[in-house]
């Protein structure tokens, strides 16, 4: 093979020798000024080539099964360690998951697929997470590959080939510093364990074991003060005993489970007696990438030990036995939010198995709000709803994650503005997050001291009220106010109050005369389903609410890329934004319902 590849090379040689005598052969041109002598061309340009040219890896084989494979590299090593000695390599495959419904017919679904790879580099791994969509389902697939068990690599070495002497875990616990852990796990008798099985072990460093007893499950009745001397019973020893073990135990899992393994979202099961998980997550947002157990910080990760592996964390970790709506429930300062949650449908959704994060509105921000608006808010599903899908997210989003401004979507796919200030507190749109981290099986919850997004708490008639009174005070004579209030999903063309002056009074007293008149009228300004600007187009029909009378939209270009909307010839001023039950666009003029066909009013005039 390496006289083909000297073949290959004194060809490329040759062709750039001729290339050069050819431009030789050419008149004399001045060299630019500045650029001084030069080495010939052909020595340049083959040392050029040999220290930047790469052959491409090669594989041999049959039905993609490579019998094998080789490369050349005249550049020195190659640019990827991972393809150097003693790198182990692991693919993970998860069950297909369900993904939201698509708009697109069976046939062409079924043969509709897109797959996307994301890969992540650090100094001893290797990752590739690549994820395929089909047919209303993703595939995820993991290739890792990572220093072999007993090697590491520094940041210039290709491959891993320093040899490391690994050590079990009680040792390799020891050389860590964690003192009180390994103090801890010794009055628990799980030493002999730690030294002798198979354990991926979530340990606390010593500064986490001084707030050790706050993490124990309020059902236990025992406050645990490390910095006290306490007399108790015998009984309540064994109780203690009990509980503090299923608290340690929550930090150990049987499965080895390197970074390399992990992802997003991930829930490793452990050892506790309350059959406690520890959620996985990590964010790179901060400039660096942060890992997370259970919203506290990963300070050291992947300490290889002969019989496992250590990651330290920075706190000790709460047992998380309870769901999102759970935790709510049994809360008395959340009893606004309870009862908020449990008129709409996300109560069963937050007791269900997820991801969610909720910004929990305390009792005191709900008491904050006038009269009026909490009434409404816990009278009117529709809007409470919206409100409520604002202070959620559809993933975790810990304290820890938010650093400076950051910016993340709700369930109804709004924005949420994040930040953190300089003295280190926590705001959710401007609103002072007051607790945070508190785990659940679904999720994490942080409580916060305003509701958030009032404006999506206010209907249509509210924006009516506060824009056109004078068309307030109409749609109450016809006596339709309950029944748009409680509306769901409708669009109102409202006049405004310079459209309400030019009608003439007269014909605005008859009509406040005359109930069935007036309710004609105004039903024709409500259409049925939500119809922002953005969605109407040239000959548009809208059904209104008067009877089988409709609304015709009409788009009009003024200048490049500049439209104007037209609701029945009348241009449409502006628009409201999306409110709980639907939206508002202001006109120019009062609409007047259509009484017949052109041919029907042309019958009617003299001379036709």
């Amino acid at each position: 093979m390496s006289k083909y590849v000297l073949l290959v090379l004194l060809v490329l040689v040759a062709v750039s020798a001729l290339a050069e005598a050819h431009r030789a052969r050419r008149p004399h041109r001045p060299a630019r000024r500045g650029h001084g002598d030069r080495e010939p061309g052909v020595a340049r340009r083959v040392r050029q080539f040999m220290r930047n040219f790469r052959f491409p890896k090669f594989k041999f084989g049959v039905d993609n099964r490579p019998a094998f494979e080789f490369s050349i590299n005249f550049g020195g090593k190659n640019s990827n360690w991972w393809d150097g000695p003693n790198v182990c390599e692991t693919t993970t495959k998860d069950e297909p998951q369900e993904t939201a419904e698509v708009s697109l017919d069976e046939e062409t679904q079924y043969h509709t697929y897109s797959v996307s790879e994301s890969c992540d580099i650090t100094q001893t791994v290797y990752k590739c997470v690549r994820t395929k969509s089909m047919k209303g389902s993703d595939t995820t697939t993991t290739m890792a590959k990572k220093c072999c068990d007993g090697f590491t690599r520094k940041p210039s070495d290709f491959g891993c080939p320093k040899e490391v002497n690994l050590q079990n875990l009680i040792k390799t616990a020891q050389s860590l510093g964690l003192q009180q852990f390994l103090e801890t796990a010794n009055s628990l008798d799980l030493t002999e364990e730690l030294e002798t099985r198979n354990f991926t072990v979530f340990a606390p460093t010593d500064e986490a074991f001084n707030d050790f007893g706050h993490v124990l499950p309020a059902s236990s009745g025992i406050n645990l003060d490390m910095g006290q001397v306490l007399v108790v019973s015998e009984s309540m020893i064994e109780k203690l005993t009990s509980k503090v073990a299923g608290v340690m135990l929550g930090h150990l899992s049987t499965d080895i489970i390197p970074t390399s393994s992990m992802h997003d979202e991930q829930l490793i099961e452990t050892q506790s007696p309350f059959y406690s998980k520890i959620r996985i997550n990590f964010y790179d947002n901060t400039g660096s990438k942060v890992m997370l157990a259970n919203c506290q910080r990963v300070t050291s990760s992947d300490n290889i030990a002969s019989n496992g592996v250590i990651h330290v964390v920075d706190q000790v970790l709460t047992p998380v036995t309870e769901s999102i709506i759970d935790i709510i429930s049994k809360d008395p300062n959340l009893s606004y939010l309870k009862t908020a949650l449990g008129q709409t449908a996300l109560s069963s959704s937050l007791r269900e198995d997820g991801q969610f994060t909720i910004y929990a509105p305390t009792d005191a921000a709900f008491r904050q709000l006038e009269r009026g608006v909490l009434h409404r808010l816990l009278n009117q599903s529709t809007c409470l709803k919206k409100v409520l899908q604002n202070h959620i997210l559809p993933n975790v989003i810990c304290s820890t994650a938010v650093q400076g401004r950051a910016r993340t979507r709700t369930l109804l796919n709004t924005h949420l503005f994040l930040t953190r200030d300089e003295d280190d507190k926590l705001f959710v749109q401007d609103h002072q997050v007051v607790a945070s981290d508190i785990m659940a099986t679904n999720g994490v919850i942080h409580l916060i001291d305003q509701v958030l997004f009032l404006d999506r708490a206010m209907d249509v008639l509210d924006i009516v009220s506060n824009q056109v009174p004078t068309l307030m005070e109409l749609v109450r004579l016809a006596d339709l106010e309950d029944n748009l209030r409680n509306a769901e999903d409708i669009t109102i063309f409202a006049p405004t109050m310079e459209a309400l002056s030019k009608v003439d009074p007269d014909l605005l007293d008859s009509l406040k005369n005359d109930t069935s008149a007036l309710r004609d009228l105004l039903t024709y300004h409500v259409t049925s389903g939500v119809h922002s600007a953005k969605t109407f187009y040239d000959g548009q029909r809208l059904d209104t609410l008067n009877d089988d009378k409709q609304i015709r939209i009409n788009q009009f270009m003024l200048r490049r890329r500049e439209s104007t909307g037209m609701a029945q010839c009348v241009p449409i001023a502006s628009s409201s934004a999306r409110i709980c039950n639907g939206i508002v666009h202001f006109i120019d003029k009062v609409l007047t319902p259509p009484s017949g066909s052109i041919i029907n009013y042309l019958l009617f005039i003299n001379g036709y």
